[in-house]
């Protein structure tokens, strides 16, 4: 009811503008559309249950009160009737169009927004798993499931990495304490105590101790053979990938990542930079592509070729040729598309059909 009273606000403006000359109308749209975000996420003081649209899914999800961040684009996104985080959500459903029976994992699940939005495309058939470090997180993930009245939809709360070891789980992060000099000689961003100490005091929370698992450890533990994974862990992806290495090679047909600025990935994936997560998911016999308008505001080239032709713009990742996937891009994150070589030809036309 909500969304829908603030759409129809946000349409009443749009018709107001249009009279006025192009150049005033584009500031009047600026500022009133802030003042729109500002009064409608006043509403979002506490917890709420918040009912999403996203082409002909619907579903509701559970959210945190005092929204920031990731919260406040997702319900001002849905309040302007668009789909957030739509060239991700293009391509997963292009996938699940392809594999009905999908086994799909959202790692780092946050408020359980991907892991809702499968269990509701796929009308509940499929087993679906959001992973998520943040126990508290995890308690909303629930809530929304039982809203749902999802019976396939199972929440794991796990920590990530590429090894066993102790791990500090913050806000939506995971930090793994590791010797200074272990990465000596490879890209690393200095002094991350002193980067974790400055993040303490920003979100001003403080962390608790749990024991990591890799991907690979869990999926055989809970018999898992996942087809489908969307990755988005805030840096941690070089870890999370680099204990995943046999589920991907023996299971996993499509990947769904968002590949961090190399800062963030220092941080939280020591060892690991873009390329290296991107030779990893190569060696494991994946085709890579970057995929273009993820993240940028709407007057990007990329994002209004998307809203054109309702097609990402798509560049293959080649290790002679890396130099044009993301590594001139590290002011923003990016979405990458990883592709198992054993995916037949024909449904790999089809998602191409999609991204060309």
């Amino acid at each position: 009811m909500i969304l829908a009273v603030h759409r129809f606000v946000r349409n009443l403006l749009a018709r107001i503008l249009s009279f006025f000359p192009m150049g005033v109308r584009r500031l009047l749209e600026m500022v009133t559309g802030e003042v729109h975000d500002i009064v409608f996420l006043s509403t979002y003081i506490s917890d709420k249950n918040v009912q999403l649209t996203v082409g002909n899914t619907e579903f509701s999800l559970r959210l945190k009160g005092g929204l920031r961040d990731a919260h406040h684009e997702l319900v001002v996104v849905q309040s302007r009737g668009e789909i957030y985080e739509e060239v991700m959500v293009s391509c997963l459903s292009r996938i699940l169009d392809i594999d009905k029976n999908a086994c799909f994992i959202d790692v780092g699940s946050f408020m359980g927004y991907y892991a809702c939005y499968v269990s509701a495309y796929l009308s509940d058939q499929s087993t679906v798993y959001a992973i998520e470090s943040n126990k508290d997180y995890c308690e909303y993930i629930d809530y929304s499931i039982k809203t749902n009245r999802f019976q396939n939809t199972i929440v794991l709360n796990e920590a990530l990495s590429d090894q066993r070891a102790v791990v500090s789980v913050w806000d939506k992060s995971v930090f793994i304490e590791e010797p200074e000099d272990k990465y000596a000689g490879l890209e690393l961003s200095e002094n991350r105590k002193q980067y974790m100490e400055i993040r303490a005091q920003a979100i001003d929370t403080e962390p608790y101790k749990v024991d990591s698992i890799t991907l690979d450890e869990l999926c055989e533990r809970d018999g898992i053979k996942p087809t489908v994974l969307k990755i988005d862990v805030h840096g941690a992806e070089g870890k999370v990938l680099g204990g995943a290495t046999r589920c991907l090679q023996e299971s996993v047909h499509w990947v769904l990542l968002e590949l961090h600025q190399e800062g963030i990935l220092g941080q939280y994936s020591p060892g690991y930079t873009r390329r290296r997560v991107l030779d990893l998911l190569e060696q494991c016999q994946f085709d890579c592509y970057l995929v273009g308008g993820f993240r940028g505001t709407a007057i990007t080239p990329e994002r209004q070729h998307f809203r054109e032709k309702r097609k990402p713009i798509c560049i293959p990742y080649t290790g002679k040729e890396n130099t044009k996937v993301g590594f001139d891009r590290n002011k923003e994150d990016i979405m990458i598309l990883a592709v198992s070589k054993d995916v037949e030809n024909s449904d790999k036309l089809q998602v191409y059909d999609t991204l060309q």
